[in-house]
């Protein structure tokens, strides 16, 4: 099974900005993108693909959330936090964030966001019932691990809301990437009382779809489209479109021949044999994108379960090959799972794969 997995040190929200491109549709303006076909899901603990990430970031916000500096580049921001964090360090080693979110927090269906919405989303993510793949992103989070291997209910999670308004959340480290996980998907807030409700379906639907983010679910057409307009109720304007529709498309040539009648203004992907063509032309821009491709084995089969099986296959893999003659858009072959462009933060500066090896 191949994917692909994307560290978030970009904006992922980048279509809102892109009321340039965007086309008038009566009163209303509008952009259409393709990102994939029809997502796995759009739960935020659920999630763990790159188009399911990018639709979450419009519907739903972080503590933390990343904001354009100006020149194009991607910064961290308090999002849902109206301002940095009070930090103490603890006489046995943990640390304890205490954030205060900004006045007047509403959720896309006008009901008031609260520090518990917090809370309850955290708890939920490290849950075991939940069986979220990315629970590990609260790690650092006092009892997190111990709640995850069945050790500690939920309730023990080092995260309360000391009032709707203040929120205590206490890590077992200084982590120096915390900010971000706070900024990650999988820790937006979500509905109790709606989960409740609908379960495992709340996704599906716009009414039962609530949100934080600037924009909320309007249509959902299955394996056609997701259809997003801007949140009344978010607490600042929002500059984008007021419409993004996100087309649900595999066809790389379909994407491209509706790119190139105006009917689609952004697509990721086209057929390989146009790309020498769409470079030439300039019709294909490429831009810094940090990540790396991988392939997974089922290592609780025969023949993965062997180590030497599954380094005899990845060593079988011509890297070189893939990059140079298949994808052709300037990626660099994989030589470790951390990729290139990474700062060795203990390693004076320099690129982790220096440092770290193959």
């Amino acid at each position: 099974m191949a994917k692909k997995m994307i560290l978030f040190l970009t904006a992922l929200a980048i279509l809102a900005g892109c009321s340039g491109q965007a086309k008038e549709t009566g009163k209303e303006s509008q952009i259409t993108a393709v990102l994939a076909s029809e997502p796995n899901t759009i739960d935020p603990a659920l999630n763990t693909a790159v188009d399911g990430a990018i639709y979450l970031v419009h519907a739903f916000e972080g503590l933390y959330k990343y904001v354009d500096n100006g020149r194009g580049d991607a910064i961290l921001a308090p999002g849902q936090a109206g301002s940095e964090p009070v930090k103490t360090v603890n006489p046995d080693g943990t640390v304890t964030f205490v954030f205060k979110l900004r006045s007047g927090l509403k959720w896309s269906d006008g009901q008031a966001l609260t520090a518990r919405d917090f809370v309850y989303s955290w708890q939920r993510l490290v849950d075991p019932a939940t069986a979220a793949d990315y629970n590990y992103q609260l790690d650092m989070v006092k009892n997190a691990n111990e709640i995850m291997a069945g050790d500690l209910d939920k309730s023990q999670l080092a995260i309360r809301a000391i009032d709707d308004q203040t929120l205590e959340i206490i890590l077992t480290y200084d982590c120096p990437y915390f900010f971000e996980i706070a900024a990650f998907p999988a820790t937006f807030p979500v509905r109790e009382d709606i989960l409740d409700k609908a379960g495992d379906q709340w996704t599906f639907s716009p009414s039962t779809y609530i949100g934080n983010g600037p924009y909320r679910l309007r249509e959902w057409t299955h394996n056609s489209y997701l259809l997003f307009e801007k949140n009344p109720n978010y607490y600042e304007p929002v500059s984008g479109p007021d419409l993004i529709r996100f087309a649900l498309m595999d066809d790389d040539n379909a994407q491209l021949a509706g790119f190139r009648s105006g009917e689609i203004d952004f697509i990721e992907e086209m057929p390989v044999d146009e790309i020498p063509s769409l470079l030439a032309s300039g019709e294909l821009n490429i831009v810094p994108y940090l990540g790396t491709y991988f392939v997974c084995f089922n290592n609780q089969r025969a023949p993965f379960t062997d180590a030497r099986v599954r380094k005899a296959f990845s060593l079988a893999i011509d890297r070189n090959y893939i990059v140079n003659q298949i994808t052709q858009t300037g990626e660099m072959p994989a030589t470790a799972y951390v990729p290139s462009g990474i700062v060795d933060a203990g390693g004076g500066g320099t690129d982790f794969r220096r440092t770290g090896g193959e």
